[in-house]
């Protein structure tokens, strides 16, 4: 890599720490161009950034990739947190990181309490792709996390909401319009609760909409009668004219504000507690929609479409067949 490539790679790093997607794309369109117009070359001196920060550099020039890559804020956020944590444990420049410093690191996390295997190999799947990508792009001679196996993750059913359920959480929300419309356009569409956060009312074209996902990618889901129906109710009521699909029921600072991603979690967790449905939360209406989706007949490639899955595996993580399904396939083939 040229002295110029890592010069433009770092400056686009560091101003991630501190500026939107939007305007570190900006700058580095208006970098680009009037780089081209100089020759630069990476002073040798001992005042030099590299010397000063040495982990920094690897870090920023780690991020800048990802993010050219179009991975999400919250993603490039989740990744910049593990590699400082390690290093904050570690305390070794990042050159002279080796397996066995990767091992007693992860080693130490399982200490904690109440952490899971699913927790430890995400840490691991996070610090794998960091150092693949130093060494693939020449920063690094070997990758130390290259030979740690991936970390053996219980198996925990995680079962959709009953029928049941679903008309006990009904019954509960019928008296109050907003509530009722939230709860029928997660059954509906199965999105994510940061999607339907950002939901805006103008997304709507007659029984479908398009929701903005993981990474910015677009993508059509669908209302049914039942989410149409309780959404025209909802509309009705609202005397404001945010352009947010779900908003708060009184005014902030002379406004109605749009109803954030913790909001709505806290107003489904409270909606369960008073239906007595254990374990409600948005995610459940989510795969609740999908596995009745499948049960039903519908081929998983759509599915996984709706869903706004980047890989089928994931959707197919909903068709697999829990007690009930096996329980009634012996009813319905064993005599």
């Amino acid at each position: 890599m040229d002295d110029k490539t890592e010069f433009f790679r770092a400056v686009t790093g560091h101003c991630l720490n501190f500026l939107d997607t939007d305007t570190v794309d900006r700058i580095s369109k208006v970098l680009s161009i009037e780089m081209s117009k100089y020759n630069i070359r990476k002073s040798e001196t001992a005042l030099s950034v590299d010397v000063r920060q040495p982990n920094q550099k690897y870090i920023d020039i780690f991020l800048s990739i990802k993010k050219l890559e179009g991975l999400s804020d919250k993603t490039i956020q989740g990744y910049a947190g593990e590699i400082n944590r390690m290093l904050a444990v570690l305390n070794k420049p990042i050159p002279d990181i080796k397996t066995n410093d990767i091992r007693a690191y992860l080693a130490y996390e399982q200490t904690r309490k109440n952490v899971t295997n699913s927790y430890i190999d995400t840490k691991r799947r996070y610090l794998s792709s960091f150092f693949k990508t130093l060494r693939i792009e020449g920063y690094i001679q070997s990758d130390p996390v290259e030979t740690i196996s991936k970390v053996k993750v219980e198996k925990i059913i995680r079962k959709p909401f009953t029928p049941l359920e679903i008309e006990k959480l009904r019954e509960q929300a019928k008296e109050d319009v907003r509530t009722k419309a939230i709860l029928e356009f997660l059954l509906s569409t199965g999105c994510r609760v940061s999607e339907v956060s950002s939901a805006n009312k103008n997304d709507i074209d007659d029984d479908k909409l398009i929701i903005t996902g993981k990474s910015n990618k677009q993508r059509y889901v669908y209302l049914n009668a039942a989410a149409k129906f309780a959404l025209s109710k909802y509309f009705k009521t609202r005397i404001d004219d945010n352009e947010a699909l779900f908003v708060s029921k009184h005014q902030i600072e002379g406004n109605f504000r749009r109803l954030e991603k913790g909001q709505i979690e806290k107003l489904i967790c409270d909606l369960g507690k008073k239906a007595g449905v254990e374990n409600c939360h948005p995610h459940k209406f989510r795969r609740t929609m999908a596995t009745d989706a499948l049960r039903a007949g519908m081929p998983i490639e759509q599915v996984s479409l709706m869903l706004g899955h980047e890989q089928l595996t994931t959707t197919q993580i909903y068709a697999r067949s829990d007690e009930s399904d096996v329980y009634q396939a012996h009813k319905k083939y064993v005599r």
